[in-house]
């Protein structure tokens, strides 16, 4: 939908205004022209009428009618002279040519002779539009002062907000400068404005306030979560190298390397959706496939002493721009989320054409259970209660940020799929018939 500014609006309103009055006084004049034309002269010529027949019934040599603007000529015989323009024309009015003058034509029959009143209407509506004109541009004169007048007045209320709409147009959250909503610049303006501005000038602060804490905690959180348990994945690993562990106590041991790695992974995540709008994330140039190789071999270890198969096929050689480490835990996630919910059968992750999916053949989850799959803490079973964990959710919140959407298909006791969409990619070559035919296989299971 097309907007327009509240000044362009204004203007164009007084505009209208002022069109409006100019022609509604001019069709007034013409419109008193032309009732002037149509009714005033001919009552005045058939009143001469009457008055001259009263005249002539009193005095058979009265004289015709002869003033500035009515000649009157009366025929009463062969001797009387008449225009010859005049002698043509039936009883009523007449409109006479330009070569006659322009000039109204009465003609009235009588038993006595014919009377032939000519008016001189130029003379009359030259004074009418004389009269008509002059007190029409005064009023419009007036009429467009004013309205002039009060437009500025109405620019100058309005003008404060429109200045005050473009900086707010044009703030940049990243720079944010007190000066651009300081109360003193509009110290002068209205108070509406006035107190608009010293909103947004609150709001402007807390904005800074909330940037910097923002800064502060992903700065420090990066430090101090994930020190502590790089510290517990280094101990637990020196601990397994030595070997002297027992079965339980290298279950246990293993128990903590496991959830370690969630944790780091999460901490990673909670780190990037607390960036704003992913500020500070290196864009780069990256190889899905890489990617999605790293975060296979990172998961592994889910699967291990339980009868899952994890797979992974290349279907095409993909490359996509963005930040390495939010696909990285997005793709984590999925495989996350997939290996914990199958407890037999395949895991496999495909990198096609403009996507990367995950497919399971674990315990699925229900209709209701898909719709609210990407809620915190909800993952459907085969009664589509609830589950534990937040990977969906975070997945859905970084598809939401970067712009790659997410889909889950999913069927109980069937499995479920999950993948991930690139709008925008580059495929380096496409694979031979061979090895194509043959990761759609392994995608497929066969």
């Amino acid at each position: 939908m097309k907007r327009s500014g509240v000044a362009k609006r204004l203007f164009m309103g007084f505009a209208m205004q002022a069109a409006a009055i100019s022609v509604a006084a001019l069709l007034g004049v013409l419109g008193s022209a032309k009732v002037i034309t149509d009714v005033l002269i001919q009552k005045a010529l058939t009143d001469e009428a009457a008055l001259y027949a009263q005249r002539l019934a009193a005095d058979p040599h009265a004289a015709a009618p002869d003033t500035v603007n009515l000649k009157g000529y009366f025929k009463s015989g062969p001797e009387d002279q008449i225009p010859p323009y005049l002698l043509p024309l039936g009883e009523g009015f007449h409109d006479l040519n330009q070569e006659a003058g322009g000039d109204i034509a009465y003609v009235e029959k009588r038993e006595s002779g014919t009377l032939y009143l000519v008016f001189a209407e130029e003379n009359v509506l030259s004074l009418a539009l004389f009269f008509g004109l002059v007190p029409l541009v005064v009023v419009l004169l007036t009429v467009y002062l004013i309205t002039w007048l009060t437009y500025r007045m109405s620019h100058r209320a309005v003008s404060p907000l429109v200045r005050l709409a473009r900086r707010v147009e044009n703030l940049d959250l990243n720079r944010l400068n007190s000066e651009d909503f300081d109360p003193e610049q509009f110290s002068k303006t209205d108070d509406e404005v006035y107190i608009l501005v010293n909103a947004l000038s609150h709001l402007d602060q807390r904005i800074q306030r909330f940037v910097e804490r923002e800064r502060n905690f992903t700065r420090d959180a990066s430090h101090e979560l994930r020190s502590p348990v790089t510290v517990i994945q280094m101990a637990a690993d020196m601990l397994v190298q030595e070997g002297k562990l027992g079965d339980y106590e290298t279950k246990t041991i293993n128990r903590i390397r496991n959830v370690s790695r969630d944790m780091q992974a999460l901490i990673e995540a909670l780190l990037v959706l607390a960036r704003e709008s992913g500020e500070g994330l290196a864009v780069q140039e990256m190889s899905v496939n890489d990617v999605v190789d790293d975060e296979f071999q990172r998961y592994e270890f889910l699967v291990r002493g339980k009868k899952v198969r994890l797979k992974k096929s290349d279907l095409v050689d993909m490359r996509i721009v963005g930040p390495r480490s939010v696909l990285s835990v997005m793709v984590g996630n999925l495989i996350r989320n997939a290996c914990n919910y199958t407890n037999e059968g395949d895991v496999a992750i495909t990198v096609g054409k403009g996507y990367v999916s995950v497919d399971d053949t674990g315990v699925g989850m229900s209709e209701e259970a898909v719709a609210n799959a990407f809620e915190p803490f909800y993952r459907g079973g085969r009664t589509g209660k609830g589950g534990h964990g937040v990977g969906l959710t975070i997945v859905k919140r970084l598809s939401d940020r970067f712009g790659w959407p997410v889909e889950i298909k999913s069927e109980i006791n069937v499995g479920t799929c999950a993948t991930i969409y690139f709008p925008q990619y580059e495929i380096s070559g496409e694979p031979e018939p061979a090895k194509l035919a043959n990761a759609t296989a392994a995608a497929a299971g066969e």
